[in-house]
């Protein structure tokens, strides 16, 4: 989500889209949210953009097990008119577009079609582990939050580029009724925000939707005129100030505030009496809030089972240095699904367990990440303990894994007259090409039988090496690479005649 686009949901009773042109006169502005009193809300800024990378599902799991009230999503179009989940009008900054479409890397997001977006790798920017993230639809984020306790604000990006209200907004707000239930008739929307850096966009959303709250972005002069419409200003953080805050009410208007990442910020800005707080680090922000008995409450948690079950998975045999995929399943006591729950995968070290990832089930109550393969691979699962289950007992998994195939090549002349000397060639490479730099052992014997004696000892750098012998007579050579901390060795063998010279 962008700088500042934030804003809280008016939350009252959705019988039905409704157009409106007195959406201010309607609006009940008990109905918000935010409660009122010292209550302040958490916001996930594009999910828990510090750890995750920023609008994936990654993002917006780990947002919701760091106790975030709402989740900001930014939604853009594609070619073919489905709506994904990315801030940026391009691809280049958050995936790998640039090796996939190298010759589109420049391209808007508008001239891709969704099974295009779906090729690209929207997490190793941030982190290995999230090498299998994707550019997710708005509808996989809006199922992924449906049975949580988190709400979300969609922010729609240059809604001019989509049609406007009659394009993307409606688009949008059909998403929101077919795989949520927050806007059934008779049921308050508490968890739904709607907005964009347009006044005259928003303005027209909230005149045709006007059970659905929308805000402004950024501004906070205008506070009479943006009382008639919206429900709630979001202003820079440097803007924020007591009197601000004070006149904003005053107006019936909320104050949101953004990106608060420091401790010392998030202090101040509570001091002036915000409503809201966006935040790259909703986990710090909670515990801030927590202290001053800040903290907006969500829904009812479910009941705790007596204890939860974990079992992990992992896919075949792993090739070193690669990274094998890990499949955690959680589960309660009756096969309840543990969601957004914190789970450790940890490695087996000489001086014991160590922690690799921390991530965050999913609402289906699985991970799925991927852990760089060792030569001893053992893997250790536990989830930690939350408002709705207990910690798991730990579960050891040992992962079997390989060395690379490689091939050692020995080739150079195979006649030489008196005691002429050659050089004999190597080429060590793996199975994808990849050059082989290690030790390897030439050995020899006369051709007619005998011993195998070494030669010498070589290091053999960037996969090529050139080694002088000068045989007396017919000899077989043999060169023997050894295998090294991720690769196998090999053997190839060479023969040389040996001429005598004419008198």
């Amino acid at each position: 989500m962008g700088i500042g686009a934030l804003a809280f949901a008016l939350a009252g009773a959705m019988a039905g889209f409704v157009p409106s042109t007195a959406h201010a006169a309607e609006a009940d502005p008990s109905a918000s949210p935010l409660p009122a009193g010292r209550r302040i809300g958490n916001v996930a800024h594009r999910g828990a953009s510090i750890q995750a990378p920023e609008n994936t599902l990654a993002a917006v799991r780990e947002a919701i097990a760091k106790q975030a009230n709402f989740v900001g999503i930014d939604v853009r179009r594609t070619r073919d008119n489905r709506l994904v989940v990315l801030h940026d009008g391009r691809l280049r900054r958050t995936t790998n577009v640039e090796r996939v479409f190298p010759r589109r890397a420049n391209w808007p997001i508008s001239r891709f079609t969704l099974a295009q977006v779906r090729r690209l790798d929207a997490g190793s920017w941030k982190s290995p582990g999230y090498a299998r993230e994707r550019i997710p639809t708005l509808r996989r984020v809006l199922k992924e939050l449906r049975p949580s306790r988190t709400g979300v604000f969609l922010e729609i990006k240059q809604p001019h580029l989509y049609g406007g209200v009659d394009g993307i907004g409606a688009q949008a707000m059909r998403a929101v009724r077919k795989y949520t239930g927050w806007l059934k008739p008779g049921r308050a929307n508490r968890r739904l925000v709607v907005q964009a850096f347009n006044d005259g966009f928003a303005r027209s959303f909230a005149n045709r939707y006007d059970r659905v709250g929308v805000s402004t972005l950024g501004a906070a002069r205008k506070l009479r005129a943006y009382s008639r419409w919206a429900e709630q200003i979001n202003v820079n953080q440097r803007k924020v100030s007591r009197s601000l805050v004070k006149r904003a009410h005053a107006w019936g208007l909320r104050v949101t505030t953004y990106v608060v990442n420091k401790r010392s910020a998030m202090r101040r800005v509570v001091r002036a009496g915000v409503d809201a707080i966006s935040t790259d680090r909703p986990e710090r922000l909670y515990h801030v809030l927590r202290k001053r008995s800040r903290v907006m409450p969500g829904r009812r948690a479910p009941t705790k089972p007596a204890s939860a079950s974990l079992s992990v998975q992992s896919r075949g045999r792993a090739m070193l240095r690669t990274r094998v995929p890990v499949v955690a399943r959680v589960r309660g006591q009756e096969g309840s699904r543990a969601r957004w729950t914190w789970v450790r995968i940890q490695l087996r070290t000489p001086n014991g367990w160590r922690t690799l990832q921390r991530r965050a089930t999913g609402r289906l109550g699985d991970l799925s990440t991927s852990v760089r393969t060792r030569q001893r691979l053992r893997l250790r699962v536990v989830s930690e303990r939350t408002d709705w289950f207990r910690r798991t007992s730990p579960v050891v998994r040992e992962i079997d894994t390989r060395r690379w195939p490689t091939q050692v090549r020995l080739f150079g002349d195979r006649r030489l007259r008196g005691n002429d000397a050659t050089r004999l060639r190597v080429r060590w490479e793996d199975r994808k090409g990849r050059s082989i730099s290690g030790r390897a052992k030439l050995l020899a014997r006369p051709r007619s039988g005998g011993q195998w004696r070494t030669v010498r000892t070589v290091r053999i750098n960037g996969g090529k090496d050139r080694i002088r012998v000068s045989p007396n007579r017919d000899t077989r050579y043999r060169l023997r690479a050894r295998r090294g901390s991720w690769w196998a060795g090999d053997t190839d063998g060479h023969v040389i005649n040996h001429l005598r010279r004419r008198r």
